[in-house]
């Protein structure tokens, strides 16, 4: 688990279950914002991967070491490079968001929502990923939205993407403190 000494990054969670297009999103934004983008899948296991590919979703326990590697990386990316952390995580249970803050410190969420229907066709065109279209139903009954404290922009997936980054980064810019030059791009 990280250390209670949190430093002083800026991080942001884009949330929400498989197939709302978070690594998408979440990558727009840390392009747009200047920041670090980081992808969640990338920190699993290969037990975690190799039991959502059977078909079976992960436990809390699966979780809780999965996302002490999330935060571990986005604290040291973030110290690193001294830039906003923009990262990619189901982070489906208000329990998990919470790990995340006890080891991050205060994160800004985006939730990223759809329609059944819809979430499922996107799964659906995705071919070869670990997480099979299967878990879906799985996934939503997990899901607990983020609760009004929690303070998160909740954006529907059935607007373009291009739509969502440039809400999401009209409501947080400021927040990140992002620095511009003459041209507009970050530095």
């Amino acid at each position: 688990m990280a250390s209670n000494s949190r430093c002083s990054i800026s991080s942001m969670l884009v949330m929400g279950v498989c197939g709302t297009g978070k690594t998408k999103i979440a990558e727009g934004v840390a392009q747009a914002l200047g920041g670090q983008f980081l992808d969640a899948d990338d920190y699993h296991s290969p037990e975690n991967l190799a039991h959502m590919a059977s078909g079976l979703p992960l436990d809390d326990a699966m979780r809780r070491d999965w996302l002490d590697r999330v935060s571990n990386e986005v604290l040291r990316v973030g110290m690193l490079t001294r830039h906003p952390v923009v990262f990619a995580c189901s982070a489906l249970k208000e329990a998990y968001r919470d790990r995340l803050r006890s080891n991050l410190g205060a994160m800004r969420i985006v939730h990223l929502t759809g329609a059944r229907p819809l979430i499922a066709q996107r799964l659906a065109q995705r071919p070869n990923h670990f997480m099979p279209i299967g878990l879906l139903d799985s996934q939503l009954a997990d899901l607990e939205a983020p609760t009004p404290s929690e303070n998160a922009l909740v954006c529907d997936i059935a607007q373009s993407p291009e739509q969502i980054i440039t809400a999401i980064c009209h409501q947080f810019e400021e927040q990140f403190a992002i620095k511009r030059d003459e041209s507009g791009a970050p530095v």
